[in-house]
């Protein structure tokens, strides 16, 4: 009987070398403390959560009593989401937005301010508003963003800043702090920004600090970095005192003083070869605090809208893969029930019955009625408000490339390392019979038997086990295989 050796599913990293000690596959997965954990699918999070057009932008903030609230964006309304479901918003006549562009959302004290190219900037008054309305005296712009007590709104390269505390004044007065600026025309459009004490304004080719003076000229503006950007208007994402950023060449992180690579060497090539350039302006990237992961969504060759995901775990500093239709996603809270929403209600309890026992423990007051964690929403390829709260998805996971023997070897056995029921597992070899330069010949897949191995038959001097897990299947962890590969000829 030949060992068995154990072989780990490596990290995703298609831009290293065939025996690079890594994988050309991952997907469908979530990095989770050293292993894979399963990635639920996605479910529309109510009947009718749906939007009119595909969706442009949208974003969470909390109202003045602490409460979340949500709004999205389409080419012709604005929406707030109530209940799980969005309600249009939108001031009477609706929006002319450009399709070839993003929305984007900015909170300034109980305002929310949306703005989108070609379109006078909205305002919407928590506690007040019904729908959105004009923001007077605002400039067009591309985006929006806060920094400090002014409001940024951005058109191409031209910063517009609001008057200290005053949303409602623009014109560039030292007395009220409002002021206007250019910035380096060679890194391209400004797309984005991002607020705070200090803050970052994102071109598509370069990065300007905003620093905060309290002077006449209340911000001084500083190039930090020249040729690395962002690629769209929603292709980042803040998290705590850093931003995860997707540029056209690849990933970083942005301290607010330098940009770390967090994608090179591993996914930052793959990327930039599948993105469809010309619809960069569709990425988008959103936080999943709780699962500690970012997810960047976008087109490759073909779509114009993002139909695939690169996940990336800053826990385990490791990247994965998934393929699905999507037309934007960000992070959305878990919206707060009351008494009245018998739908929320039941899904929270299982039941609406306020004589049910379970209600007799539970207080008016219970946090449980309030809850405001954020994770990921997605609007999906049919313009329905999701989350990832179905059923496992289906996963593929595959060791590195290996050359067992410098030699041929042959195959019998796979033993996946997984803790899913065998009828919902099955194994391939990939090997490459003599040289590297070969197309690889991957094995029909076999299923797992009672005794926790997949027959298989391969030969070849390099090989790479491929694990397969069924959408739905109950599982928690893979690791990798067990084999037992041998030099050829051996019995």
């Amino acid at each position: 009987m030949r060992q068995k050796k154990p072989i780990p599913f490596g990290q995703f990293a298609p831009d290293q070398s065939k025996i690079s000690g890594q994988s050309p596959l991952i997907k469908g997965v979530l990095p989770l403390s050293g292993r894979y954990a399963p990635l639920p699918d996605l479910a529309q999070v109510r009947a009718g959560s749906m939007i009119n057009d595909p969706c442009l932008g949208g974003r969470c903030f909390y109202d003045g009593d602490g409460f979340p609230v949500a709004f999205l964006a389409d080419q012709g309304r604005l929406y707030r989401v109530v209940g799980k479901v969005p309600a249009d918003v939108s001031k009477l006549g609706g929006y002319s937005f450009s399709y070839d562009w993003g929305v984007t959302f900015e909170q300034f004290g109980n305002n929310v301010v949306a703005v989108g190219r070609g379109v006078t900037p909205q305002r919407y008054v928590m506690g007040s508003s019904s729908q959105f309305a004009d923001l007077a005296n605002a400039p067009l712009g591309d985006t929006v963003f806060r920094i400090r007590q002014h409001l940024f709104i951005c058109d191409g390269k031209t910063v517009n800043v609001s008057a200290f505390n005053n949303i409602t004044l623009w014109e560039p007065d030292f007395e009220t702090q409002a002021f206007q600026a250019e910035v380096n025309q060679a890194n391209g459009l400004i797309v984005a920004g991002w607020g705070g004490e200090q803050g970052a304004i994102f071109q598509e080719r370069g990065i300007v600090r905003v620093t905060y003076t309290g002077a006449q000229a209340p911000f001084i503006l500083d190039e930090v970095e020249g040729g690395r950007g962002v690629c769209g208007p929603h292709a980042w994402s803040p998290w705590g005192k850093i931003a995860f950023c997707a540029a056209e060449d690849g990933f970083y992180r942005f301290d607010g003083l330098s940009a770390t690579p967090i994608g090179e060497g591993r996914v930052d090539r793959y990327f930039a070869n599948r993105l469809n350039y010309g619809y960069r302006h569709r990425v988008w990237a959103a936080v999943d605090a709780r699962r500690k992961c970012w997810m960047v969504a976008y087109p490759t060759d073909g779509y114009i809208m993002p139909n695939e995901v690169l996940i990336y775990s800053w826990a385990d500093d490791k990247w994965t893969l998934d393929e699905f239709d999507s037309q934007f996603g960000f992070e959305i809270h878990r919206e707060p029930v009351n008494a009245d929403d018998e739908a929320g209600l039941i899904e929270m309890f299982g039941t609406a019955n306020a004589d049910d026992p379970v209600f007799a423990n539970v207080s008016a007051d219970s946090p449980q009625f309030r809850e405001s964690r954020k994770e990921w929403a997605v609007v999906d390829g049919d313009r329905r408000l999701c989350q990832f709260t179905g059923a496992n998805r289906a996963a593929s996971l595959s060791t590195a490339t290996y050359d067992v023997a410098g030699r041929k070897t042959f195959v019998s056995e796979v033993w996946p390392i997984v803790d899913a029921a065998p009828e919902h597992v099955t194994a391939q070899v990939a090997t490459r019979l003599r040289r590297l330069d070969e197309v690889e010949t991957v094995s029909t897949e076999s299923p797992m038997n009672s005794e926790g191995f997949c027959p298989v038959y391969a030969e070849g001097r390099y090989q790479r086990g491929i694990v397969n897990i069924a959408e739905g299947a109950s599982w928690t962890e893979a690791t990798g295989i067990h084999t037992d590969a041998g030099e050829s000829g051996e019995r």
